[in-house]
């Protein structure tokens, strides 16, 4: 498949992978455009995935939505927030963005989790998200694992480890035992934007 694009949508396309620093071009256009089929394209045409996307299709989605997590995280890096970025996701949607915004609200409770669980539950008008699924880019901390056992989330999927601070380290099992959780999709690149805030600001 031949993929036409202007020079200029070349260009923003370019400064995209350059700013994250994606580094195999093809493969995240593979994964972009259906990601963007599987979102938008299933009501219409249902069996279209189901019949040609192959068992890594699962692991493509987790990809796909901790690049959207990140963008969150990078966002809160330009503000001068720890770059933590959250996504919630629901029946294959984008339902809640957030970021860390600790010192924006000057709220220690403000991290990205906290704001994409309130945010999805006011989009779905309920307070359980046990048909979501929560990205973010590093581990939660033992406050968001409580909020996120609390709102009995379906699924969690985190990036980077955090060793100090993280629940694995200080409540294993604060989640609800029927959360599925997924870690270290994107670990590197979720770690390096927190390395390289951190060392800019020694």
């Amino acid at each position: 498949m031949v993929c036409l694009m202007s020079e200029e949508e070349v260009q923003i396309v370019d400064r995209y992978l350059e700013t994250y620093q994606i580094k195999n071009k093809a493969r995240w256009l593979r994964e972009t455009i259906l990601a963007f089929i599987h979102q938008n394209m299933e009501d219409d045409y249902p069996t279209l995935l189901r019949n040609t996307i192959c068992a890594d299709k699962f692991m493509a989605d987790d990809v796909f939505y901790m690049k959207q997590a990140l963008i969150e995280a990078q966002k809160a890096a330009d503000r001068g927030e720890v770059p933590v970025g959250a996504v919630v996701v629901c029946r294959d949607r984008i339902i809640a963005r957030s970021h860390n915004l600790t010192e924006t609200l000057n709220d220690v409770t403000a991290h990205a989790e906290m704001q994409a669980i309130t945010a999805a539950a006011n989009t779905l008008g309920g307070k359980y998200l046990n048909e979501c699924t929560l990205y973010v880019t590093v581990e939660p901390c033992v406050m968001c694992a409580g909020a996120i056992a609390w709102a009995q989330t379906g699924k969690l999927v985190f990036g980077a480890e955090d060793e100090k601070r993280g629940y694995q380290r200080y409540a294993p099992d604060a989640l609800h035992p029927k959360t599925v959780v997924v870690k270290g999709i994107l670990a590197d690149d979720c770690a390096q934007l927190m390395k390289d805030f951190f060392k800019k600001k020694r």
